[in-house]
């Protein structure tokens, strides 16, 4: 069976750096996708990764976008399919003294993944997805792929529900995914340390991509 892996990048992002260790941001996606799919029937067709680049950063903290930009072009080198977002300014206030500010939020990934998802179920793109998020506003899209039927009313789509590595007490949050796929993966460091993208590679441009000294 043809297997796909859609990666929420900020999800995933934020799930590693809970762990302290820079080192396990330098992830092939692909090769994590080759490892939690099912070797036996499956093989993996497609890999895509969801983010936005935090260019509302570039002025403070140019080596925040530059290392995603770098992370970004070793994952194309290495086959792995882009859709990026945005980040959107938003207004904020203080209910206590009323202070006003604005803040950058990352807009667009969750529909992103999802109108993916769905597209590339009704495009015969994959068999079985694995959907790497711990967002249960994609319930929805995975609900809607495996409703997909043939002329004789089976099922022709899996979905698998990936989950970042999750803090106990958050895992009730997951549960809306849970019961819209039909298996799920938890990820944990072992999966991180397996999967550490080479410390150089070549771009689709033919220049060179080394990993950042920061995820060294």
């Amino acid at each position: 069976m043809r297997a796909a892996l859609f990666v929420d990048g900020f999800n995933l992002y934020h799930a590693i750096d809970e762990f302290g260790d820079n080192r396990l941001k330098w992830l092939s996606l692909w090769d994590l996708g080759v490892r939690i799919i099912n070797k036996q029937s499956e093989s993996l067709v497609k890999a895509t990764y969801f983010s936005a680049f935090a260019n509302h950063l570039q002025a403070s903290r140019p080596d925040v976008v530059q290392r995603h930009r770098d992370y970004v072009a070793a994952l194309e080198s290495t086959g792995v399919e882009v859709v990026l977002g945005t980040f959107k300014r938003k207004p904020a206030s203080c209910r206590s003294c009323g202070a006003r500010w604005s803040r950058h939020e990352e807009k667009e990934t969750d529909v992103n993944i999802a109108v993916q998802v769905v597209a590339a179920a009704h495009r015969d793109l994959f068999d079985v997805a694995y959907v790497l998020s711990a967002d249960t506003d994609l319930a929805p899209a995975l609900r809607e792929v495996r409703s997909i039927v043939d002329v004789a009313g089976t099922r022709t789509k899996r979905i698998v529900a990936v989950f970042p590595p999750i803090a106990p007490g958050r895992q009730r949050y997951v549960s809306s995914l849970q019961q819209s796929s039909d298996a799920s993966i938890n990820l944990n460091r072992g999966h991180l340390q397996a999967c550490r993208l080479p410390e150089m590679l070549t771009a689709a441009d033919g220049s060179a991509v080394s990993c950042p000294s920061a995820y060294k």
